[in-house]
């Protein structure tokens, strides 16, 4: 079980940083389907307060060329087939307002 435990483990942290309002979090959300904003601040008042974390897996599809042979389901979205585990990737998104910089670096 614990060789299982290591390939579920994400092999990459990618840390996403920039100016607030860039589209930092709607991008965590669009690749990995999490809305990585859960602290009640962050909803009411829509910003990133604190770091939020969210995991992505990417695949690719061995019948369908490239570059639709790419995606983050475990089936082709194309021909349904069973598509390959490439990479499994960790999410960090940070927040973009200057007063929270500490808490970003």
């Amino acid at each position: 079980m614990l060789e299982k435990e290591k390939q579920d483990q994400p092999e990459i942290n990618i840390g996403l940083v920039g100016h607030i309002d860039h589209g930092k979090t709607s991008l965590v959300k669009a690749i990995s389907g999490k809305w990585t904003d859960t602290h009640s601040e962050e909803l009411k008042r829509g910003i990133t307060i604190r770091l939020g974390y969210a995991n992505a897996s990417f695949y690719k599809c061995p019948k369908c060329p490239d570059p639709v042979c790419y995606t983050t389901l475990e089936n082709c979205p194309e021909c349904k087939s069973k598509c390959k585990l490439l990479k499994r990737v960790s999410f960090i998104d940070a927040p973009g307002h200057e007063t929270l910089m500490a808490t970003m670096l």
